[in-house]
């Protein structure tokens, strides 16, 4: 097994892993992400036995500068029979619940989108949803040849429990599957689809509504200055959702762009600079919120928004 590492092994459980790895087989290389994909990739092609290679670092990184590790797969693609696909892993770490501000900025889902489109050159993309299917994962790309992407948070992850009761949703036997039901209630007319991490909110989301005939009333936010979701298509989500006869609120915040915070076009060429100048989620936007649950959870006592 060789193990590269970018900047991630002291700030994770990594660190502890690469521990029982042989001098010369674990490589931390800072900050030079693009250089580490495509040095994951070489190792993977420097034998045809058996071996395992992880590349490691933020899940951000991937999206930009660490992409040529990802095109490498694409190029290696039939070219010969041993390393079809690259048998290389490619762990995207700090993917987790928006709990930073990369998060909230825009990244959490782009890890998402890059590991789907990547697909066709993988044999298997992981979101595992807590710590022990987490290590299913782990156990199952190992044991198979060629391309894969997980995705694990660097915050600790939860243990889920089947429903009513305290057991482990999976043990550490348990083989992987692609999906599994957390949570059923029979005659259910809606379903709950939790990706990875933030898994266990979908559960007590469901704790919420279960035994009640109440719709979820929705917030709809759209920056005015947002290029990518068009604050005409929260307009038309507002009206559907209205025709359905469902709780609605719709905000728009004319000088917020796609990252909720404030711009001067919204162009995806100003997120580089809005990073470096560390900007935050809209104030505003955080004070509408927050008055919009206190209404919702205190309709009784709160004012009309």
């Amino acid at each position: 097994m060789f193990n590269v590492s970018c900047d991630l092994d002291p700030s994770t459980k990594l660190g502890s892993a690469v521990k029982k790895l042989a001098e010369g087989q674990s490589f931390e290389m800072s900050i030079e992400e693009q250089a580490s994909a495509l040095m994951a990739n070489g190792l993977a092609m420097s034998s045809a036995k058996p071996q395992l290679n992880v590349f490691a670092t933020f899940a951000a990184f991937f999206e930009g500068i660490a992409r040529e590790g990802f095109e490498m797969w694409r190029y290696q693609r039939n070219l010969n029979g041993v390393n079809e696909g690259l048998n290389v892993t490619m762990h995207l770490s700090h993917v987790g619940s928006c709990t930073g501000r990369d998060h909230f900025s825009g990244w959490s889902l782009d890890w998402i989108n890059l590991s789907l489109s990547y697909l066709p050159y993988l044999h298997r993309f992981y979101a595992p949803a807590d710590a022990r299917s987490a290590f299913m994962a782990v156990i199952d790309l190992a044991a198979h040849y060629g391309g894969h992407i997980i995705g694990i948070p660097r915050d600790n992850l939860p243990i889920l429990t089947r429903q009513d009761s305290d057991k482990p949703l999976w043990e550490a036997q348990s083989k992987w599957e692609a999906v599994t039901m957390f949570r059923q209630v029979k005659g259910a007319k809606k379903a709950i689809l939790a990706l990875g991490a933030p898994a266990f909110l979908a559960g007590e989301a469901f704790e919420m509504l279960a035994g009640t005939k109440d719709a979820a009333d929705v917030l709809i936010i759209n920056g005015g200055k947002d290029k990518q979701v068009l604050p005409e298509h929260a307009k038309m989500l507002h009206k559907r959702l209205k025709k359905l006869k469902k709780t609605t609120t719709l905000k728009i915040f004319p000088d917020l762009s796609h990252l909720l915070i404030p711009a001067e076009t919204g162009a995806y060429a100003e997120y580089a600079r809005i990073s470096m100048e560390e900007q935050r989620v809209s104030q505003k936007l955080l004070d509408f919120l927050s008055g919009w649950l206190y209404g919702v959870l205190t309709p009784e006592t709160s004012p009309k928004l």
